[in-house]
Formats: structure tokens, C-alpha cells, sequence
């Protein structure tokens, strides 16, 4: 594409010897009548001239030359002197061979196709086109009213190389080899707005599936007014596990150009199944760019603009998994006028999802405007540069995934993505005027333009970096003993000085730089320095009173003072001159652990973990702003008036000031859930409450189906533990006088009372299908069953003997109460047979492995008794991982994953992320285990064998399953992923998730 930059005069100079040589040719041959000798001289003339002339400008014209016949008169073959009059040419000589209007709405689909056309589609497309059709068929009338095959063939062939092939979907699609070739058929066959919003209607039609199959298009010829079927394609969005991609790109597209809003709203924005199929398919940003596009063609379509910013909020959950678009979408817009059709579909949506009975999500129109995702993993980085012709862009990077990205913020569309030079970036950030991306490391900075490219490399073991000088002309970096300064144009060194002698920068100081100053910290943030790069001095180094360290700090936008917050809440001015604290910024005490301040146009911005303020740099005036739920690191602004925000996770969240918080207001609630217990009917749950005093247990049943609480009652005493029956009425709680109740839910009443005392710290366990109870006798040295109807104890299991002593920690029962393993104080694994009251297995760690170390408390047992599944500690690697007892064999099995051992010590992986967290026993037959890497490993219990690794998370794992569940939970509660998945335990497909904005 580089060729057609050559001078005019060059292309002069080869036109001319072309239209030499041809004319040449014309007179050599003129003599002869002979029209093959002819044709055949030319083409060969032809070949010679792309051989020596392989350009754009010669190539061109030599298919002109092609295409013109030997009895043509020169005058008719003369050259164009420019490569788009050449390409005019062409048009014209195409529309004279094939007809004008044939020529025109064929390469007319072409251009405005948004991503191009198939020959199938095309023909499609072309057969339904009436006009094309009576132009055809002028003077005869088909049997069958479709466009012959052949016309496409013939003009293909006569544009050659022109018109290419390529790949889209899975389908060879037609587009211009040329951007020239485009410009030029758009401004000959699409110019006209009302013939481009036919083309376009024309394709828009064809994707709808307008006119396929048996459906008769009514037409227009010279005999009247008739219909006919066209036998064109039809355009499902989903034909078995295929999804028609070709639709999904291009049916909004092609609407939405063509005027069309009803139908673009009917086929595609509002409808669900469009929606739906379309994140599944393709990415996020596509269907938000189709949105983008309709606003800006009907900016009066609220309803359309509150959908795209309900989706583009959810886009990290969406690109996650799409199905959560019914719950995201029922959340966001629940109260919002003209979508509830579309809440409708979402209701009926044939995937599962999950949906929270309280609103959580942010509202569309809020002050949160959009989120930036596509890191995978946590950001560490970020900067904010408005670019004089008001572009706003964003730089981020992220050391997990080791990548640059750069983000259009007012688009909401990411730029580029740049692979980190090297591994643990410390930061990225612009310099000279947004012109180049300092990449930082510790021992190294790369200096890149906007596209990646390394312009030059600084070796440097850098303390901290930062920028100073006119428009960030300059970096600064203070290291163990030196203070260095580099030109950020070069990567050439300007400056290299000892630091002062009292200050001895460690691993972790903080660094601000303005147009002259640039102020940096030593001894880890207790002392302050500042240098002059006009100057080229240092201040004195003094030390913070009250031996505070400094947390941040910013240099004012008049370079007359330093704003520092040090301490846990106190934000100081300090004049930069002498460096004397003038005062406290007491309107901002109340900000605990400041991480970043900036200073802007004379205000001043500050975030702690929650929050974003805005003063003016005296302090008097002070507002809050944006709210968090995950931990935010960092804000910037180029404007004060909209925000980009960093926290702990993988997304950038983009905040308007001028806007309101629309966000709805969960119910405040004085009492906390401490515990909720599935019922038998799985409609209800039991909730148990506690208030602030712990003095009251306030039970609770709640409707899940209805969202609301339809029984309450309250026990004046603090609930220690407490088992539901199967009858889903008679409730067990042991209490603070360490007594164990049973209570009737129906009555809200004490039935019975247990015999004897409970141990201090004791478990409750059911067994029998609730005929017994199972819990540790006072001295924990004993189990004890008891009967539920009468609360007598009916048998006693002893534990120790004469020569041991043991004290039970925690025990679990089979549900059938045959079996019962606990794990006691000094670390003893028991196996007890109920019905015989006596211990039948005693493991120590030595009994378990030789590797084993310590036994640990996670203890779980199968319902039918047969394994009982403990948990230990690992010499090597230390970590914690399962193991199983097979009462059968009488055998034991650690169940430890050394496959992914081996990977993870050839990847140099932390094997603490090997490490046990949850366990679920599944049907009998296999152990899940949540580990710290995210994963869900199934265990074989019989063989002691891996069955199946599921992988969805990236950290810590819950797991959750109701007793006999079909259905295993899985959440990661980290401010990293909060990811809740539903796992069918049949299948172990992933059949719901759920990210909320938390």
C-alpha cells in the first residue's frame, strides 16, 4: 500500500511510456482485421508492462487495456494521468460492458457492507433488488425471478485482483483490495444519502431474512404490478450449535444506516435472543459499538442509551460469561420507562441466571458512566493524558497479565494493548506531552511511543520514578544514592547528583515532580527532600513531626507549596521553600490512610480506600465523591469534571461529577446474618440474625420466591450453634447457659429441653434423618446422642481410655449416624462406630504419610459412611491437601495433585496456591475441593484418584451444596474476582454465574 506515495512526476514518466507503447501498439497491429492477433498482442503488451511496473498506477491501467477491444478508436483508450481518474475509468468500462445499473448497486452492496459480501450474498441480496431485476430482465421474463449467477462471475472476473477474497466468519467475503477503490465506489455509487440508505436496507433485509425462503417480494415491471419468491438464504441467529455471526455483525449496522430504527430496535437492540447470541458470540465492545452508532443517528432514544450503559457497567461480568444478561439487565433497568418488554424476555430466558432480591448493581445515568475491561488481571498502574485535540486517554498496565493498555476513556474503547517489555512493571506512564510511555521496572526504563516501539532503554535501579519539566519533558529517578535526571524525548541523561547525605532512600519512597520541583522522601518516607530543576539544588531534608511517615503527596498547581498526607489522617501544607508545615487540613481528618493526592487548577484530589475528594489546596472546601465497594488504590483527572478510577481488581470505572447518584438504597438492616440454613422445601430458608448486643438470636423464614420474610421470632439468649430438622419445623439450638433446646418454627415455642450440659465450645450434628442428635459431652473427652422427641441421651460413645486422653475439636456424622470421624485437640484423626459406641480407626499423621506433618480441622464424611475425608499438612511442598479413609479396604489416600506440581515448579508458580481451602463430599462418590488457585478438583474417593479438574475462578474458593443438592456452588469473595458459579453436578457444566459490582 506504500507504492502509491510515489511522486507525481514518477507516475507521469510510467503512464507516459505506457500510453507510449500502447499507442505504438495500436499502430503495429492497426493493419490487421485479425481480432485474436489483436487481443493477443495486447495482453501481451499487458503482462510485460506488470512485470516491469508492479505499482498500483500501472497496474490499473493495464487492466483497462485488458478489458478494451481491438476495434475501439484510440481516442476512447486514452489514459487518466492520476490513479483515480484511472480507477473512474475502470468503473466506466465495467458499467459499459455490464450495464450501468448493475454495476452500480452490485459494487454499491460491496462498499457499504460493513464487513464485506459473500458471491452467495450478494446474489441474495441483488435478486431481491427490483431494479436490478427489470434492468435484466428488460426483454424477457424468467420463470424464476432471481439474478443469474453468471453477471457477478463476468464482473468479477473483469475487476481481476481488485475485488479480493478474504475471510470472515468462516466465509469467503468480497471487499476492495484497495482503501482507493473503496473511496472511489463510494463517492461514484453511494455519495447519494437516499441510494446509500437503499444499499444499505438492501443488506439490512437480506440478514433480517426479510424475503427468504417461501415468502412471494411483491415487485413492479413493465406488465404491472406482481410478487415472487426469490429463494434467498434464511438468516436464523442460530442453526444448531452455529451461531450466524454474518447477522450478528452486520444486521445493526446495516438498520441502523438504513433509517430503520423500529426494526433495529424490534430484530436487534431491544430483543433479547439478538442480545444475547450476540455477546456469546462476539465481543462486548461490538454490541456496544452498534448502540454507540444508533445514539448518535437517534440521539433522542433514552430507552436505547439506558440499555448500552446498563450493558457497558456490566461489560466485566458480560465478557466474563453473557449470561448473566438476564440478571444484570432485570437489576439495572428494573425502573426504567420503555424497556420492560425486553425485562420480559429477560425473564423468559432460556439460560439460567442469577438474580439478587435486592437491587445491588449500579443504575445507568449514574455518576458511573462506563467501566474499561480488558485486563485479566489486577491493574497496578494507571495515568490519565487529554490530548490538545481533546482526546482523553488512559494508560494502564498490569504486572499479572503483562500488559500496556492504552483506552479512548470517552469512548469507553480500548487503544492498544502492548506487551510489557519485561516481567513485574512497576508502572507505566506518559511523558512529553502524552508523546512517549515510560515503562518502569526496577532495574530498567523503556521509553515508547504510542505504539509500542522502544525508542530507548534507561538502565537504572530505580527507587522511584516519576516525571517533571515543561509538559512532563523530563524523568526523574532517585535510587540507594543518587538523584538522576533524563531527557523523556532521548532517554539522554541530563542530570546525575549524590543525594544528600541525610537522606537514605529505601525500597519504598514517595516521589512527586511539577514543571520545576520534584519532591521525594528517604528512610521509607519519614524524611523529605526537594530539587530544583531550574536551579539544579537541593533543599534541606527534614523529618516529618510527630515521627509520622509520608503516605503521599503532590506539589500545588502554583508550585508554592506540597500537599502531604503522613500518618493515619493527617494531611499537612507545607511551604516548599523552607519546607515548615504552615497547618493541618483539618477538613480532612476525617479521611483515614490517604493513598494518592493530585493537585489541578488549584483544587486538590484525594482517595483513601472508599472514596474520592475534592478540595480547594487550602482544605476549607471539601466534597466526597464516588463511592467504592472494592478497595480503590487511585483517581485521576485532566478536567475535574470526569474521574478514571484504579481499585483492586481487574477494571477501570470512569465517573462523571456533574452527574447524580442514582444508585438505590439497600435496606438498612440492625441486625447481621450470622446464619442461613436451607430447608427441606427449597422455596424457604431459615435465616438466624444477631443484634449489636449479642444478647438475642432473631430467627427468621424467609420466601425466597416471593423475596420476603413471611415468620420472625426472637430468643432472648445468644445462640452458639443450632441444627433444622428434616420436618422443617422442630429447630435445635444450643445457648449460652450451655443447654440444648429443641423449638417448634410453627409455634415459635421451646418443645423440649435436652439432658446435661454442653461443652464450652460445642458442635451440633443430625443424624437419623433427625431422630438423633449428635454432640460433644461436657469435657469433650466423649460423644453423646440424643433423641430429638424426648430429649433423653441415648447412648454415649467414649473416646478415651485409660491410657490416652483425648478432647474432641470437631466431628462430622454420616447421615444415617453409623459413622462418625472427629479430629481432637492434639491432632488425633478418630473413626467411630456409632451403633457399637467405640473407636474402630485412631490415624496419627505418621499412619497417613510419611510427608504428613500436621492433621488438620476439615473434616468431612460421605452420606453412607464409607469415606471419611480429613485434611493435612505436607512437608514438601508445605501446604494443606485432603485426604481419604476407605472404611471398606481400610485404607488411606492422600489426594494431592503431583502432576500439577511438576507444572507449577516449571512455570517457577507459588505452591501455596496448591493449597486446600473447602471440600464438598458429591453423591457418595467424589470430593470437591476448592483450592488458592481457583481451581475445583474432583477426587475419585474409591480409586483415590484425580476425576476432573474445573477451572472458572482465580482465587480462593467457597464451596456450597444443599445435603442430596444437584447444584454445587462455588465463590470467590476476593475484591479481585467476587465470581459466584453454579456448577450441575451430572454434567459439571457451568450453567450459571454471577459478578456483581462488588
Amino acid at each position: 500500500m506504500g507504492n502509491e506515495k510515489k511522486t507525481s512526476n514518477s507516475q507521469d514518466d510510467v503512464l507516459r511510456d505506457l500510453v507510449a507503447e500502447l499507442k505504438n501498439l495500436k499502430e503495429c497491429v492497426g493493419k490487421t482485421y485479425d481480432q485474436n492477433i489483436v487481443c493477443s498482442a495486447i495482453c501481451s503488451l499487458a503482462l510485460t508492462i506488470e512485470q516491469r511496473y508492479p505499482k498500483l498506477y500501472t497496474c490499473v491501467p493495464t487492466l483497462i487495456a485488458r478489458i478494451h477491444t481491438s476495434f475501439r478508436p484510440i481516442e476512447e483508450c486514452q489514459l487518466e494521468d492520476t490513479i483515480r481518474g484511472c480507477i473512474d475509468k475502470l468503473f466506466r468500462s465495467l458499467e459499459n460492458k455490464h450495464g450501468e445499473l448493475f454495476v452500480a448497486r452490485a459494487l454499491g452492496y460491496v462498499t457499504v457492507a460493513k464487513h464485506g459480501l459473500s458471491e452467495f450474498e450478494l446474489e441474495d441480496i441483488l435478486s431481491c433488488d427490483d431494479d436490478v431485476l427489470n434492468d435484466v430482465y428488460q426483454f424477457w421474463t424468467p420463470p424464476i425471478r432471481r439474478l443469474p449467477p453468471l453477471l457477478i462471475v463476468r464482473l468479477r472476473h473483469d475487476l481481476n485482483r481488485y475485488l479480493v477474497n478474504r475471510g470472515d466468519s468462516g466465509v469467503q467475503i468480497m471487499g476492495w483490495y484497495h482503501r482507493q477503490f473503496w473511496e472511489a465506489a463510494q463517492d461514484r455509487y453511494t455519495k447519494d444519502k437516499d441510494t446509500c440508505q437503499r444499499l444499505h436496507a438492501g443488506i439490512a433485509d437480506y440478514f433480517m431474512g426479510r424475503w427468504s425462503g417461501d415468502v412471494p417480494k411483491p415487485y413492479k415491471d413493465k406488465h404491472g404490478e406482481s410478487e415472487a419468491i426469490r429463494y434467498v438464504a434464511s438468516q436464523p441467529i442460530q442453526l444448531g450449535n452455529q451461531m450466524n455471526e454474518r447477522k450478528l455483525k452486520s444486521l445493526p449496522y446495516h438498520l441502523a444506516m438504513s433509517g430503520n430504527l423500529p426494526d433495529l430496535k424490534k430484530e436487534c437492540l431491544l430483543n433479547f435472543d439478538f442480545l444475547i447470541h450476540n455477546l456469546l458470540c462476539l465481543h462486548t465492545q461490538d454490541l456496544l459499538d452498534d448502540f454507540d452508532l444508533t445514539i448518535s443517528l437517534f440521539p433522542g432514544e433514552q430507552d436505547l442509551r439506558s440499555l448500552s450503559q446498563a450493558i457497558n457497567l456490566s461489560a466485566a461480568a458480560l465478557t466474563q460469561d453473557p449470561r448473566q444478561l438476564p440478571g444484570h439487565l432485570l437489576d439495572r433497568l428494573e425502573h426504567i420507562q420503555g424497556l420492560q418488554d425486553l425485562l420480559t424476555q429477560c425473564r423468559q430466558s432460556p439460560y439460567p441466571y442469577l438474580l439478587c432480591s435486592h437491587f445491588l448493581l449500579k443504575k445507568p445515568g449514574g455518576q458511573l458512566v462506563r467501566t474499561l475491561t480488558g485486563h485479566n488481571s489486577v491493574i497496578d498502574s494507571l495515568d490519565l493524558h487529554q490530548y490538545p485535540e481533546g482526546k482523553l486517554v488512559a494508560l494502564s498496565a498490569s504486572e499479572g497479565d503483562n500488559l500496556i493498555k492504552t483506552w479512548d476513556v470517552h469512548a469507553g474503547k480500548e487503544l492498544k494493548s502492548i506487551p510489557a517489555m519485561q516481567s513485574k512493571i512497576c508502572k507505566a506512564e506518559f511523558a512529553v506531552d502524552g508523546e512517549i510511555i515510560l515503562q518502569v521496572y526496577q532495574d530498567k526504563i523503556y521509553g515508547c511511543n504510542s505504539g509500542g516501539d522502544v525508542k530507548y532503554t534507561i538502565v537504572f535501579p530505580a527507587i522511584s520514578v516519576t516525571t517533571a519539566g515543561p509538559k512532563q519533558s523530563n524523568i526523574v529517578a532517585i535510587s540507594e544514592k543518587e538523584f538522576v535526571l533524563w531527557d523523556a524525548t532521548t532517554g539522554s541523561e541530563l542530570k546525575r547528583k549524590e543525594l544528600p547525605p541525610k537522606l537514605k532512600p529505601d525500597s519504598l519512597e514517595c516521589i512527586s515532580g511539577s514543571e520545576n520541583f520534584v519532591a521525594f522522601t528517604g528512610e521509607i518516607m519519614g524524611y523529605l527532600c526537594v530539587y530544583n530543576v531550574r536551579e539544579d539544588t537541593f533543599s534541606r531534608v527534614v523529618k516529618m513531626k510527630d515521627d509520622e511517615d509520608i503516605n503521599s503527596m503532590a506539589i500545588t498547581s502554583d508550585e508554592t507549596h506540597i500537599i502531604i498526607s503522613k500518618g493515619l489522617d493527617n494531611v499537612v501544607l507545607v511551604d516548599i521553600a523552607d519546607l515548615n508545615e504552615i497547618r493541618t487540613l483539618e477538613a480532612l481528618k476525617h479521611l483515614q490512610c490517604i493513598d494518592k493526592i493530585y493537585s489541578l487548577y488549584g483544587s486538590m484530589v484525594v482517595c483513601n480506600d472508599k472514596i474520592v475528594c475534592i478540595s480547594n489546596e487550602t482544605g476549607s472546601e471539601v466534597s466526597s465523591h464516588f463511592p467504592h465497594s472494592i478497595s480503590l488504590v487511585d483517581v485521576r483527572t485532566c478536567d475535574l469534571k470526569l474521574f478514571v478510577t484504579r481499585s483492586q481488581d481487574n477494571i477501570l470505572r470512569v465517573w462523571d461529577r456533574a452527574r447524580k447518584d442514582v444508585q438505590n438504597k439497600l435496606p438498612q438492616q440492625s441486625n447481621r446474618i450470622r446464619k442461613i440454613m436451607p430447608m427441606k422445601n427449597s422455596r424457604y430458608a431459615l435465616i438466624r440474625r444477631q443484634d449489636k448486643e449479642q444478647t438475642t438470636a432473631i430467627y427468621e423464614i424467609y420466601d425466597l420466591l416471593k423475596h420476603g420474610v413471611i415468620k420472625r421470632f426472637a430468643l432472648d439468649t445468644n445462640v452458639s450453634e443450632e441444627v433444622l430438622l428434616d420436618d422443617d419445623d422442630t429447630l435445635i439450638v444450643s445457648t449460652k447457659n450451655d443447654k440444648m433446646k429443641a423449638i417448634s418454627l410453627e409455634t415459635a415455642t421451646i418443645v423440649s429441653e435436652f439432658e446435661g450440659f454442653l461443652a464450652l465450645s460445642n458442635e451440633v450434628r443430625s443424624i437419623n434423618g433427625g431422630k438423633e442428635i449428635v454432640t460433644q459431652t461436657r469435657g469433650r473427652q466423649s460423644l453423646k446422642c440424643f433423641d430429638t422427641k424426648t430429649g433423653k441421651v441415648t447412648k454415649i460413645i467414649q473416646l478415651s481410655t485409660s491410657d490416652k486422653k483425648y478432647l474432641v475439636e470437631t466431628f462430622v456424622a454420616s447421615s444415617d449416624g453409623q459413622i462418625i470421624a472427629c479430629v481432637t485437640e492434639d491432632e488425633t484423626f478418630l473413626v467411630c462406630d456409632a451403633e457399637k459406641k467405640r473407636v474402630i480407626k485412631t490415624l496419627r499423621d505418621k499412619d497417613i504419610g510419611k510427608d504428613v506433618s500436621d492433621i488438620g480441622l476439615e473434616i468431612d464424611i460421605s452420606r453412607n459412611g464409607m469415606y471419611v475425608i480429613g485434611s493435612v499438612q505436607l512437608k514438601r511442598p508445605n501446604v494443606t491437601t485432603p485426604f481419604v479413609w476407605n472404611k471398606e479396604e481400610e485404607t488411606c489416600s492422600i489426594l494431592f495433585d503431583e502432576e500439577e506440581l511438576k507444572s507449577y515448579k516449571q512455570q517457577g508458580k507459588s505452591m501455596n496456591d496448591l493449597e486446600m481451602y473447602n471440600t464438598k463430599v458429591i453423591k457418595d462418590e467424589l470430593l470437591a475441593v476448592g483450592y488458592m488457585d481457583g481451581a475445583i478438583r474432583l477426587w475419585d474417593l474409591k480409586l483415590g484418584k484425580l476425576h476432573m479438574k474445573l477451572s472458572g475462578h482465580t482465587d480462593v474458593l467457597d464451596l456450597v451444596m444443599a445435603p442430596g443438592g444437584t447444584f454445587l456452588m462455588s465463590y470467590c469473595d476476593m475484591e479481585e474476582e467476587n465470581l459466584m458459579r453454579i456448577w450441575d453436578v451430572d454434567s459439571w457444566e457451568c450453567v450459571a454465574t454471577y459478578l456483581h459490582d462488588k
